[in-house]
């Protein structure tokens, strides 16, 4: 295993005043979101006294219901098509964080298989299917610049071999912040389909796509496509609660899958990783689901605005 990326940046740029690096959201205070709570409607003010005097029990393996109720409703079920039956709290696992949630879906779909990556990515993302004990080999696909850093198509094909079954993707991407049409994806899936492989999408920047101004960030942006959990019936969603909300301490994550045998295997490999996060952190995060129109509008004026900064100053 190789040494870990983050651990190599926090050690060369100790001390730093200022940093370029980050990649997450302008974190909130525990004020601040409190605040945020209080202005929505009555419903949501007794998440406030839920976590004044919450007990201190183990929480169900793979998070609280509540909890996955309002992930289903507030980030899946508003982008679904009207064909679509709605993302449920069964098709939710939760994580403390999406490190260990892509590390689980690795765990559970890249055993007795080939894998396929594409790289520049997230190092989690593009190794942990090599730590897989019994992964029969990950091929790496690099995008390039000349392509605009967009997935090729023919070349997941090429490398597509007998025994590939698990595919991972990062839309929007990082580092290079593109992201994918519909089209495209559709294609992606469509192959994918054809060769029955499973697809896992790391989306922890969705809801971030800045495009275009819009004043309800619930709302799909003209470059915003589906995630893939609700499109594509082996499809696996990773997501944060860091990137788009600045929940980084809150220390929540999750896999949404619609394919119940899947969902199973995850649960499976959870139980032996970190099968179940605390119960103070899961009230905040239905906090911040509660205000997270609120949030996001919030978030995505300050990263307008540090556009803005970054590309006067590049002129």
């Amino acid at each position: 295993m190789k040494e870990p990326w983050s651990k190599r940046h926090k050690r060369e740029f100790k001390g730093s005043k200022f940093s370029l690096s980050n990649s997450f959201a302008q974190p909130l205070s525990q004020p601040e979101l409190v605040e945020l709570v209080r202005q929505e409607d009555s419903s949501s003010h007794n998440l406030l006294e839920m976590y004044q005097n919450h007990d201190l029990e183990y929480v169900p393996n793979g998070g609280s219901r509540d909890l996955r109720q309002d992930i289903a409703k507030v980030v899946y079920n508003k982008d679904k098509s009207e064909s679509q039956e709605p993302v449920t709290a069964d098709n939710v696992l939760v994580f403390p964080g999406a490190q260990v949630a892509l590390q689980t879906a690795a765990l559970a779909f890249a055993r007795d298989c080939h894998t396929i990556v594409f790289t520049p990515g997230y190092q989690s993302t593009v190794e942990s299917p090599g730590w897989a004990k019994t992964s029969q080999g990950v091929t790496q696909i690099p995008r390039s610049p000349e392509n605009n850093w967009q997935v090729d198509p023919d070349k997941l094909q090429e490398a597509i071999q007998r025994n590939t079954k698990f595919l991972i993707l990062n839309e929007p991407h990082n580092p290079s912040g593109v992201i994918m049409s519909r089209e495209l994806q559709q294609e992606v899936i469509d192959i994918c389909r054809d060769h029955d492989i499973v697809i896992l999408c790391d989306e922890v920047y969705r809801l971030l796509e800045h495009d275009h101004e819009d004043d309800d960030n619930n709302k799909a942006t003209s470059s915003r496509i589906p995630s893939m959990a609700n499109a594509y019936e082996k499809g696996i969603s990773a997501v944060t609660m860091s990137k788009p909300w600045g929940g980084c301490g809150i220390s929540i994550g999750w896999l949404v899958c619609r394919d119940p045998s899947m969902v199973q295997r995850l649960v499976d490999v959870q139980y032996f990783g970190c099968a179940c996060v605390s119960r103070a952190s899961e009230i905040q995060g239905r906090m911040v689901l509660a205000a997270s129109s609120a949030i996001l509008k919030d978030r995505m004026a300050t990263i307008r605005q540090n556009k803005a900064l970054l590309q006067a100053t590049i002129r």
